[in-house]
């Protein structure tokens, strides 16, 4: 019996690269060896990365990976060769693979002497999978190009999935890839993806809805106190100013529903009867319409004659702000429907894709909008998709994807978070439990909340250099392979560590078929042909004052490095033709009429 275990302990020496000449508890050095003929001299040498086995039992073999090289005394006349190789775990032997796949965690260890091998493809198609209709394939192991890394579908996005990286890695772009295989693998998925740079909306053009700020209008009576409070807080505070608009926005909300004959008591219910304002009580978060007239009208209220104040310099600041943006036509998507124009249903089919029509992404540009109205409408939306998982009960998926979220959750706003970041962070906490999760994207994972970052159950990560950022993945990915996380400063583009429970083993990923990059406008960057701007200053500046200016490419004309003023002359052969200039007068007449037809009317 000894015999013929011993014999299974040593039945792969045709392949041997080396033999253990050190053991720990998760460590083993080999010394490799340099016959003629074997893998080491026939140019196939383990590298950093490199999976290795060893003999374990009759049952299985130990895998393990190459962590470090080392030759003790260079220069000598028979160099010794050692490779540190981190265990990892155990893989059942041909025979047995029937009865289970890879393990982590070693339960009978390999012995001085044992000999390693490298590991095969159909060795590592055991870890990483073999594909099937509840996975997703989202590349090949670094250095095995044969193999392909699977990961459930679940695992991916039933509990939040982060990709993190430098700038210009290719996050925005394998959020993309992933987002599109999952609506090819689910079509019946309903995905909402906040795009702040425009790139999304171009790479999945065929899978998904794009929705711009013209494209739909959230109601302002949608926004809770503390959301219309971060929107038109200039300067102020925003719990201060929450605080002055609950008791306000309630009295507004009461007055619509008296003068509607709608009764809260019985589900707005027309009673069809006038009701006093007292007896149609109402919360002031409640998403329950109400006229602006009105609210601007109690902020517009006298100061108390006895004692002092505190609140009337807040309510006439918040009056002013709210006046100036619902007047303001790129915060138009917040503020031009009327509170009769109750169209929640569609919009919110619209967004969250109830009434599917074969596209399960929603993309919701956020590009043009002002920065505090982009942080409305993530935090409106992301809170909306989880009150949608609540009261379904878990039986409509969601999942809510963000590109550059530490925009909208900073780590520094964490003791006074955003809406936004709140909304974000409830997610992150509870969504899971009602079928909603998170897909997000960072630059910067250090600045990033770690309420967020530290729920995700499977992060990407790609090329990391910042020391700082490089700690936060560390602690977010405790149960990671150490040699992968050292490994992170130098992943080639389109190469990312992934660890998590979308992976039975954390590895180094080559990311197949990322869409293809998508040129940005540089901003004042000047072309090679000495790219001028054809402007007329006083129709420029009052194009600003209506606060809607067209998209740059209508501002712009690229004309041949002569002077403005000069004729237009012949172009030579091969460059680009010389545009016409702005036909000034026609586009002043647009913007005026696109800002007066968005532009809200406060007594509605």
């Amino acid at each position: 019996m000894q015999d013929s275990d011993q014999e299974s302990r040593f039945d792969f020496s045709s392949a041997a690269i080396g033999r253990i000449v050190a053991l720990t508890g998760s460590h083993a050095v080999v010394l490799l060896q340099a016959e003629s003929g074997s893998p080491v001299q026939a140019g196939r040498p383990p590298q950093i990365g490199s999976f290795v086995k060893f003999a374990g039992t009759s049952a299985a073999v130990v895998l393990g990976v190459v962590t470090a090289m080392n030759v003790p005394v260079p220069g000598s006349g028979d160099e010794m060769r050692l490779i540190e190789v981190e265990l990892l775990g155990e893989l059942p032997r041909a025979a047995s693979r029937a009865a289970g796949r890879f393990r982590r965690g070693v339960s009978v260890y390999p012995t001085l002497g044992d000999q390693a091998l490298p590991a095969e493809p159909a060795d590592l198609g055991q870890i990483f999978g073999t594909g099937g209709k509840d996975a997703l394939c989202i590349g090949h192991v670094g250095q095995v190009p044969d193999v392909a890394v699977w990961v459930g579908i679940n695992d991916l996005f039933g509990n939040h999935l982060g990709i993190v990286g430098d700038r210009r890695v290719g996050k925005s772009r394998l959020l993309a890839a992933l987002l599109g295989r999952l609506a090819e693998a689910r079509p019946h998925a309903r995905i909402v993806l906040f795009d702040q740079t425009g790139e999304h909306a171009e790479a999945l053009a065929d899978l998904a809805e794009v929705i711009t700020p013209k494209d739909f209008n959230l109601p302002y009576w949608l926004l809770t106190v503390e959301e219309l409070a971060a929107l038109v807080s200039n300067g102020g505070s925003r719990t201060v100013d929450a605080a002055v608009l609950i008791p306000l926005i309630a009295q507004a909300k009461q007055r619509y529903l008296a003068q509607q004959h709608l009764d809260p008591a019985s589900d707005l219910v027309d009673t069809g009867q006038p009701l006093a304002p007292e007896n149609a009580a109402i919360p002031a978060d409640a998403p329950v319409p109400y006229r602006l007239a009105d609210l601007i009208e109690l902020l517009d209220g006298p100061p108390r004659r006895s004692g002092p104040d505190l609140a009337y310099a807040s309510r006439m600041r918040l009056r002013e702000d709210l006046q100036r943006i619902s007047r303001n036509p790129r915060y138009a998507t917040l503020f031009s429907r009327t509170p009769g124009d109750d169209a929640m249903g569609s919009l919110l089919g619209q967004l969250f894709r109830i009434s599917h029509d074969g596209k399960a992404i929603t993309v919701v540009s956020l590009q043009a909008l002002p920065t505090e109205a982009a942080g409305v409408l993530v935090a409106a939306l992301s809170r909306l998709a989880l009150d949608i998982g609540v009261l379904a009960g878990g039986k409509l998926p969601l999942v809510i994807a963000c590109d550059n979220i530490e925009v909208h959750a900073a780590v520094e706003e964490r003791h006074d978070p955003s809406p936004a970041g709140k909304a974000l962070a409830r997610i992150a906490r509870e969504g899971p439990a009602h079928g909603v999760s998170l897909a997000w994207t960072s630059a910067r994972p250090a600045e990033l909340d770690p309420a967020i970052s530290s729920q995700c159950g499977t992060v990407f990560s790609m090329r990391l250099t910042r020391q700082h950022d490089l700690q936060a993945i560390r602690d977010i990915a405790s149960a990671a392979l150490p040699s992968l996380l050292d490994s992170l400063p130098t992943l080639a583009p389109e190469e990312g560590a992934v660890f998590g429970d979308g992976l039975t083993l954390p590895c180094r990923v080559r990311l197949d078929d990322l869409p293809a990059a998508i040129p940005r406008e540089q901003a004042g960057a000047l072309a090679a042909s000495g790219a001028a701007m054809d402007t007329d200053q006083e129709h420029l500046a009052e194009a600003v004052r209506y606060g809607l200016l067209p998209p740059l490419s209508e501002l712009t004309r690229e004309t041949s490095s002569r002077s403005i003023s000069q004729p237009h002359e012949a172009t030579a052969p091969g460059s680009p033709p010389a545009q016409e200039p702005i036909d000034w007068r026609s586009l002043r007449a647009r913007i005026v009429a696109t800002a007066g037809s968005k532009t809200p009317d406060p007594s509605e």
